[in-house]
């Protein structure tokens, strides 16, 4: 049996219009978020949804609420879903985080990818939970169509891991835009997740 998966990047902060690593912080939805999420939710409206997953961050929450409510469907909060901790980088701009570890910033600019820092989760840790966890959501729906709202840098992870790319090297960098949509397909017989879009963000365009 197979399961399809539609993985959005929750609307836009306060802290993406700043620049700001909020990573596990929780920040509100700005303006342009919001009119995001107007755009964002008439996507769904005649899309077939048997169950919603959010990560416990109220820029999730709030993404998905008005699509759980039109599908008459409770979302489901997971902790595993949550964003990449940035440790001590937290709240930080990443010319603040290149003060504090020099080199930061040209290793993020490339590939949108941090290096290791105090009292953050390494990528392959992070990396690790997301698979694991929209594996877990996958398995417990076979022959269903769900919705997992996360967060940018784990999903950049997550697609990595399914194009088989090293999160250590350089690549050119995946925009993950907010609100953006992507789709992926479990089948259970083959244990495998294939991805069939990335990034979708055709209703951020009109």
């Amino acid at each position: 049996m197979k399961t399809k998966i539609y993985l959005v990047r929750h609307a836009r902060t306060v802290a993406n219009d700043k620049g700001i690593l909020s990573g596990v912080t929780d920040v509100e939805v700005s303006i342009e978020g919001k009119k995001q999420i107007d755009a964002f939710t008439p996507v769904f409206r005649n899309v077939k949804l048997d169950r919603i997953y959010t990560s416990p961050l109220s820029r999730t929450r709030e993404t998905i609420a008005r699509i759980a409510q039109e599908h008459h469907l409770e979302p489901i909060v997971i902790r595993e879903l949550i964003e990449k901790n940035n440790g001590i980088a937290e709240t930080m701009t990443i010319d603040q985080v290149d003060q504090i570890m020099p080199g930061a910033k040209m290793m993020f600019l490339p590939n949108g990818m941090l290096p290791d820092i105090e009292g953050a989760e390494t990528l392959e840790q992070a990396q690790k939970r997301i698979v694991d966890t929209v594996l877990y959501c996958a398995k417990e729906n076979l022959g269903n169509d769900i919705l997992i709202c996360t967060h940018g840098f784990v999903l950049k992870l997550f697609i990595w891991k399914l194009l088989n790319r090293d999160s250590r090297k350089i690549y050119p960098n995946i925009s993950i835009q907010n609100t953006s949509i992507t789709t992926v397909e479990y089948d259970s017989i083959e244990n495998k997740m294939t991805l069939l879009e990335i990034a979708n963000c055709d209703h951020l365009k009109k």
